[in-house]
Formats: C-alpha cells, sequence, structure tokens
C-alpha cells in the first residue's frame, strides 16, 4: 500500500526554500486588493499582480502591517500621496517573506515608498494621453461648437459634496434671476468604485443626450491620487465621444487631469464652472438687449421713412395730377383756338353740326380725365394698404417679442416668490408657541432655562413651563 510523501515534508521543504532564498527584506512591486485594520492595530492586506493588457489578476498572496509600524507608515503614506493605504493603490512595499507549514505563505511589511504610487499614477497619466491622440480624441470634444448659453445641463457629482451644493447655489440664486435646469446623475467620484460609478452615470445620460445642450462633471478638492480616476481612458474617452460640450471643474489648482484635456472647457473648481454658465447667459441676455434697441430703433426710422415716403407720394400725385389737368386745359384750349379759326367759316355755315361736333370733343374730354382720376385713386388706395400692412406685420413682431420678455420675468418672480414661501413655512413651523401646542414643556431655574439635569440639585425650585400654564414644584430627589 503507497503512503505518498506527506503534507507537512512538502511544506517544509517549501518552507527551508523560501528562508534560504529571501533571507534579508527586499522591495516587492504590487498592488492592493483588500485592506483591512483589526482591533489590535494590525493591517492586514490582500497583495495582487495584474497583467498590463487584460488587467486580470496573475498572482495573489496575504501580507500584514504590525500595529507598532502601521500608525508611522500610515501617515508616511498618507503625507505624501495624500490618500490613506486602501485598495486599488499600486504600491512598492519593503517585505519579508514569512512561510509556515501551519499558516502558509504570508509577507511582513516594514516599509513603503509613496514616490512610486505618485510616479505609477503619472506613468498611467501619460501613456493615456498618448492613446487618446494617436486616436484623434485628444480635441475632439474641445472643438465642438458650442451653445450660446446652457439652459439644460447634465452634472455628474454627488448629491451630498459641498461643490455640488455651492454649484447649485451660484446658478440657482444667481443675481440676474436667469434660469437653467440641473438634472443630477448621482456618482462616487473617489475610491476603487468611482470609475465604474461614472461610467454608469454617462451610460445613464447617454440615454437622453437630446435633451441637454451640455454635461458638467464638479466635485471638490482632493490629492493627486484621489483625482487618478479622471485619468482614467475608458472615462476620457467616453467624454471626448460625447455630442455636446462638456464642462468640468474637479476642484484642484495645480494638476490638469486628463478627462481637464479632453473636454470643451476644463474650469478650476464647481464654482468657477457656475460663474461661466451665468457669464454665458449675461452675454446672451446683453446681446438681446442690444437687438432689441437696435430693432427698435430700426423700426422707428422704418416708419419714419414709411410716412415720409407715402407723404412724398400723396404730394407728387397731387402735383402731377394738378399739371396733367392743366396740360390737358391749356392743349384742349390751343386746339379749340385752332379749330374756330379754320372752322369759322363752317360754323356760320353749319350751326347745328359744330354743336354736335363740340360736345363730343367735351365728352370725349371729360370721359379721359375720368379714367385717369380712377387710375390715380387705385394706385394710391394700393400703396396705402401696401404700408399698413407692413407696419401691421412689425407692430406684431414687436407684441411677440415684448410679451416673451413678460413670461420670462414673471415666471423668474413667481419662482422666487414659492421658494419664500417655502421658507417661511419652515421658519414658521420652529415657532416655540407651536412646539409647546405639540405635548413638549420646558424647565426653569431662577429664571434660567436648564439644558441638562446636572444643573439641578435637590431642594431646587424649578418652573415647569406648558403651552397654557406654569408648574412650580421643587427637586426632592435626583436619580
Amino acid at each position: 500500500m503507497k503512503e505518498g510523501v506527506r503534507l507537512s515534508q512538502v511544506l517544509g521543504f517549501v518552507e527551508n526554500v523560501i528562508s534560504t532564498s529571501f533571507k534579508s527584506p527586499f522591495w516587492l512591486n504590487c498592488e492592493l486588493s483588500e485592506v483591512k485594520v483589526n482591533s489590535r492595530g494590525h493591517c492586514f492586506v490582500q497583495l495582487v499582480e495584474k497583467d498590463n493588457d487584460s488587467d486580470k489578476i496573475v498572482a495573489k498572496s496575504s501580507g500584514i502591517i504590525w500595529a507598532t509600524s502601521y500608525t508611522s507608515l500610515e501617515r508616511k503614506f498618507s503625507e505624501a500621496t495624500g490618500q490613506s493605504i486602501g485598495p486599488g493603490v499600486k504600491v512598492l512595499l519593503r517585505v519579508q517573506v514569512d512561510f509556515k507549514a501551519l499558516h502558509g505563505l504570508n509577507f511582513q511589511i516594514q516599509d513603503i515608498d509613496p514616490s512610486y504610487t505618485l510616479g505609477e499614477i503619472e506613468r498611467r497619466r501619460r501613456e493615456t494621453i498618448a492613446r487618446l491622440k494617436k486616436e484623434g480624441l485628444l480635441e475632439r470634444n474641445s472643438t465642438m461648437e458650442k451653445p450660446w448659453c446652457f439652459q439644460n445641463i447634465a452634472v455628474i457629482s454627488s448629491e451630498h459634496a459641498a461643490g455640488y451644493q455651492d454649484f447649485v447655489d451660484q446658478v440657482v440664486r444667481n443675481r440676474y434671476g436667469f434660469s437653467c435646469k440641473i438634472t443630477l446623475f448621482q456618482a462616487l467620484l473617489q475610491g476603487e468604485n468611482a470609475e465604474a460609478s461614472i461610467l454608469e452615470a454617462l451610460d445613464n445620460i447617454s440615454n437622453h443626450t437630446e435633451e441637454f445642450d451640455g454635461l458638467v462633471i464638479i466635485r471638490g478638492g482632493g490629492s493627486q491620487i484621489d483625482l487618478s480616476v479622471f485619468d482614467s481612458y475608458s472615462i476620457s474617452k467616453i467624454i471626448a465621444l460625447w455630442p455636446v460640450p462638456v464642462i468640468t471643474g474637479i476642484g484642484h489648482t495645480r494638476d490638469i487631469s486628463v478627462v481637464d484635456q479632453v473636454v470643451a472647457i476644463p474650469m478650476k473648481t464647481p464654482t468657477a464652472v457656475a460663474d461661466y454658465i451665468i457669464e454665458r447667459m449675461l452675454i446672451v441676455y446683453e446681446k438681446l438687449n442690444l437687438a432689441a434697441h437696435r430693432f427698435s430703433v430700426r423700426i422707428k426710422k422704418v416708419l419714419e421713412k414709411e410716412h415720409q415716403l407715402q407723404q412724398r407720394l400723396s404730394y407728387n400725385l397731387r402735383h402731377t395730377l394738378l399739371e396733367e389737368r392743366g396740360r390737358r386745359r391749356d392743349k384742349q384750349y390751343k386746339l379749340f383756338q385752332s379749330f374756330q379759326l379754320k372752322t369759322t367759316d363752317i360754323l356760320r355755315r353749319n350751326d347745328r353740326q359744330l354743336d354736335h361736333l363740340n360736345i363730343g370733343i367735351r365728352s370725349a374730354a371729360k370721359h379721359n380725365i375720368i379714367n385717369k382720376d380712377h387710375a390715380i385713386s387705385r394706385f394710391r388706395h394700393q400703396l396705402s394698404t401696401f404700408c399698413k400692412i407692413d407696419l401691421l406685420k412689425k407692430e406684431e413682431e414687436w407684441k411677440t417679442f415684448y410679451k416673451t420678455l413678460n413670461s420670462l420675468v414673471d415666471n423668474s418672480i413667481n419662482s422666487n416668490k414659492t421658494k419664500l414661501g417655502y421658507w417661511e413655512q419652515i421658519v414658521r413651523s420652529y415657532d416655540p408657541h407651536k412646539i409647546l401646542k405639540r405635548g413638549y414643556a420646558f424647565v426653569k431655574k431662577d429664571g434660567v432655562l436648564v439644558s441638562s439635569t446636572t444643573e439641578l440639585c435637590p431642594e431646587d425650585r424649578i418652573e415647569t413651563v406648558f403651552h397654557d400654564f406654569v408648574l412650580y414644584s421643587k427637586v426632592v430627589e435626583k436619580k
């Protein structure tokens, strides 16, 4: 019967090989996947190595930082990088290999090099920039045509982040009363789940891109490692291909992330983004005011020109009519004289024929003058009708513009009245008299409000104030 090799023999051999090969501490290049600190202050970590192309884990082991070293190493790392020792961080550790047949392989961590972690972040950042540049995506979003102003924007941030609250407060409560619709898509902006959270938010917005004229990504300040998620190739590529301009206000002043380099409008802080949006609205507002003023001046000039033209046409028509009548009378008179001289002898011989001829000439002249009068009247009526129609069109366009401006002003006033009413109700709900009516009471000692039982002693006289009466009593015993 075969007995085989005992497990303790194999593990003892492995322990002997490891103790012989790794007698002294050495520097280990790896990534942290799990970090836990127990009640005694010992820090237990999972060390992994990932494939550069597939990002799959190819090696994994456990490590420990004893409580005697953890506090100093944690302080050293956080002061240099601005972040605690945590999952997802690539590190260079000084370790001592420890292998026991009963407990297995374990790395005892003695030191950590923060400069390696910062250098690894910079290396990944440069690789991402080079890849985006090679694919022609680095300046794609920045060359996109920007709207005159942003009226409906999607925002990726955390609802409770101070930067987001400052941004909303500055945009909504701007001193010009401008209105801008803000739709929040919540996401984690730091930590090991930040990249997946931001990608999920971008995916949710992509189903409604036609509703928005801009995308804003904002957060508060942070360390270089906190901002490393904004060097992600996946996030940067999606933003570079985004169909509307993207604005960032990530909250840093020294470091420029990859996302900042691919967006249309990179700003330093959330408040700077709000200032930019309000400034764009103010520019459009001033242009509209200037256009309205120019339009009004132009309308007045057009009306004045139309009035002057109508007066000139009326004068010219009257003058032309008078000249035409004068010429016709002169011509008729000369014709009549010539005819009278030539036909004197005939008139004398035939008075009846002369009467008939004179009547015919007068009738023809009168009929011709009447036709000319009718033609002139029709022309004058058509000209007057054309001028009135054009004036009515201009007047309707001005009225429509005026109504639109009034509607915008009324909407802003109504919105502010609603907000004031809401806050007034909140303030009234904290009225002390209303609180007492709900069944609450407060205690006074010597006229001073008692906030803790430590202020009372036996034999003290106290007043218990209710809504509709006051109860006077004495402290007998305090437990």
